[in-house]
């Protein structure tokens, strides 16, 4: 029972809250604390709940619009999605040791309303301030939020003592935690410490879109510490979330409850696994929960289950029984969306839109070029998937007509295969990596009268077998034959006066004349392992989860003059990637590499070392090109080569500080590319830009300000947009371009 009472505090000369001196008593005691518990088990039941509790106003746009009555009936429809859309249950078991780290969670029971197959949340939050930095989600805010009691804290904090209680035959400080400045990853509410020991008793903390939060426009986080053999430990946890978008409000809620503590784990419960699904969790009776619940469930969640559980056993009769039926066939409809037919059990076959940006193109080849793929979907089974498709390409200009297939099977429970065939006649870059954007590449042509885009036409073949194991390693093991013929310009029309800077339909910058009638055959095998995956037991599977180790990968492509083939070499390379969570001070992302050519007796331009090169104004793969290089003018066939890519996001750090940018919530990233190949063939350029650049829900691009040095002299200098975090890329997808 919590009794209040008045105690006499001293207030120093300075005037100095009594918080304050609290809060430091506290702090020279979190890394105590922090470390205090050398291992432990506990049961711990898991509530996660999502409601939509807001919808746009629509009806005075639909009465604008005319809408009428059916304005009055889509307004209805957005207002009956009002209420639960999530809401899940878990029962677990969680251990935990300090030295050396382990930890590992066994769902016992769990469950999701409107489904009998899914798997709950199931995993407690560790909201931990103890540490130094409070890391819940990258998502909800990427450099993790201060503690009030770390080493820092009484930076970012003015703090003041509201009251202080006797609960328990201990005094307890109640002490408020205010941020000082905005913008900064800081939260705001409530902890209690207890006196003398200094420790946490509870907090009540918020954080907001005000303090740097990312997605979410509110966080709050509820704690009640108690008492345990060998220190208090947190027994409930209450994690409350709310964001808006495009007018539609969500509530979130993940609660936690620990029961039967005990400090100390048996050793046998410790093995490989992060994560195990008891083989019965998703079979437990509605009394076997009634009897495990901690926390009743109210009369909107009980009605939520009973809804959506009969909902479900509805809609999978209505599913099994489905009739095969055509996609609209509205003269709009096909324009915009395409012909396909729907079969029985989702098996879809269908064309993407008829019209569209990447359906017309223009080159100084082909000219006015015209592409659309067919596309065939049936998914066998959870584990199993066919996917195909067949591509049509008609060059206006040229008369040339092109078309190629595609099939891949993906099969497997914990180790996923692959098995890609492809095959037919059709135009492929010098750098088969796609580095250039065709529909850039088109605005390029008509506005601005360069050429970037050089092709070739070849009869190919192609398969691949790939295997990724659960534990990090992976391999592919491939044979692609082309039979390449060369393709020369035929169009030189640009919009206006503007003179035209167009160049011959080869690398002029590597060749003197175009390439010779030739095939060639090569053969590849490429390798990858991360180490430290963490692992998920199911039922019927093991899955594996993130690492914060790097990503190894190393392969060779060997071409061999085999039937009736000319081409004669073997390349390699080796390199990693990967990225470390610096928190507060941001996120450093990075690629390595290095390679070249064992042997070189024939080797034709489409199979040189190419360098990604970039002269759009749009960014290319952030990681894996360089932003302002010219796309060929440093292709070789060296027997050595190193590349690099680094970049950071600061994520805020820096710019919380100057007034514009801490409104704008723009933040700072910079970047640095490079390769060298020998001292006359190298390269390196350096940028600096913003990102989460936009407005409101649209805060995605990034800018760029970049320079380029070629030997180190002679600088250029460009501007490219993208979207933050690398997502964007202008290029194609490489060798899996069909899918």
């Amino acid at each position: 029972q919590k009794h209040t009472e008045t105690r006499l505090v001293k207030i120093t000369s300075s005037g100095e809250d009594p918080a304050y001196r609290i809060i430091r008593e506290a702090i020279k005691k979190r890394p105590d604390y922090n470390d205090e518990k050398d291992q432990y088990s506990a049961n711990c039941y898991v509530k996660g709940k999502m409601k939509m509790n807001e919808t746009p106003n629509m009806s005075g746009f639909m009465k604008m619009m005319g809408g009428g009555k059916d304005g009055e009936d889509a307004q209805g429809e957005l207002d009956s999605m009002k209420g639960i859309i999530y809401l899940s249950e878990s029962y677990t078991k969680v251990g935990y040791q300090r030295k050396p780290a382990k930890y590992k969670i066994n769902v016992l029971s769990s469950k999701v309303s409107g489904s009998r197959e899914a798997y709950g949340f199931s995993v407690p939050m560790n909201v931990n301030f103890y540490d130094n930095n409070v890391s819940f989600s990258d998502q909800l805010n990427p450099r993790g939020l201060v503690s009030p009691i770390a080493n820092s804290a009484l930076r970012f904090y003015e703090y003041k003592l509201l009251e202080s209680y006797f609960e328990d035959g201990e005094w307890v400080n109640r002490i408020r935690v205010t941020p000082r400045r905005k913008l900064e990853p800081v939260f705001v509410g409530e902890i209690h410490i207890i006196d003398n020991s200094w420790r946490i008793h509870s907090v009540d903390l918020m954080a907001t879109k005000e303090y740097d939060l990312s997605i979410m426009d509110t966080v709050r986080i509820q704690q009640i510490h108690v008492p345990t053999p060998s220190g208090y430990t947190v027994k409930d946890q209450t994690f409350t979330f709310n964001f808006k978008m495009f007018g539609f409000g969500i509530l979130g809620q993940f609660v936690n409850v620990f029961t039967n503590y005990k400090d100390e784990v048996a050793p046998s419960f410790f093995d490989r696994y992060v994560m195990e699904y008891d083989s019965l969790a998703l079979k437990k009776t509605d009394a076997h929960w009634d009897s495990i619940r901690i926390i009743p469930l109210d009369v909107e969640e009980a009605k939520d289950y009973e809804k959506k559980d009969s909902l479900s056993i509805a809609e999978k009769a209505a599913l099994d029984s489905a009739r095969a039926r055509p996609f609209s066939y509205k003269p709009m409809h096909i324009i915009k969306r395409g012909l396909g037919y729907k079969f029985k059990y989702g098996t879809t076959i269908k064309t993407d839109a008829l019209i569209g940006l990447n359906r017309f193109k223009y080159n100084t080849v082909e000219g006015i070029v015209y592409e659309l793929p067919v596309r065939f979907n049936h998914t066998i089974d959870k584990d199993r998937a066919l996917y195909a498709s067949l591509w049509g390409r008609y060059g206006f200009g040229s008369n040339i007509a092109s078309g190629k297939g595609f099939v891949r099977y993906n099969w497997g429970k914990s180790n996923k295969k692959v098995l890609r065939l492809g095959g037919g006649q059709y135009v492929f870059q010098y750098n088969n990596n796609e580095p250039v954007s065709e529909l850039l590449n088109s605005i390029s042509t008509l506005f601005y009268g360069n050429n970037y885009l050089k092709i070739y036409q070849a009869k190919y073949a192609q398969a691949s077998f790939s295997n990724s194991f659960y534990n990090g390693f992976s391999y592919r093991l491939g044979v692609d034959f082309q039979n390449r013929n060369a393709l020369y310009n035929t169009q030189d029309f640009t919009f206006g006066n503007r003179e035209n800077n167009f160049t011959a339909n080869y690398p002029t910058e590597i060749l003197s004349s175009t390439i010779p009638h030739h095939s060639r055959i090569e053969f590849a095998a490429i390798i990858s392992y991360q180490p430290g995956r963490h692992l998920i037991k199911y039922p019927d599977r093991i899955v594996s989860t993130s690492s914060r180790y790097p990503t190894f990968f190393s392969g060779i492509k060997v071409a061999q003059p085999i039937f009736n083939t000319s081409s004669d070499y073997a390349k390699w390379q080796v390199g990693s990637s990967g990225g470390l969570d610096l928190k507060l001070y941001g996120q450093f992302n990075y690629r390595l590499a290095v390679g070249g050519f064992l042997r070189k007796e024939t080797v034709f331009a489409p199979d040189f070392t190419h360098f990604n090169g970039n002269q759009l104004l749009l960014a290319s793969e952030y990681l894996n090109s360089f932003q302002l290089a010219p796309y060929y003018a440093n292709s070789n066939t060296e027997s050595f080569y190193t590349t690099y890519n680094v970049e950071h996001h600061f994520n805020g750090l820096g710019t919380n500080k100057i007034p514009l940018f801490r409104r704008l919530k723009y933040y700072l990233v910079a970047a640095s590319n490079g390769y060298y190949v020998n001292p006359d063939n190298n390269y390196i350029e350096l940028s600096a830009g913003l990102e989460n650049v936009g407005f409101k829900l649209f805060r995605m691009f990034r800018v760029d300000a970049v320079v380029g040095y070629k030997n180190f002299s002679d600088p250029v200098f460009g501007v490219r947009i993208g979207v933050s975090g690398g997502m964007f890329s202008v290029g194609g997808s490489g060798g899996d371009a069909e899918e």
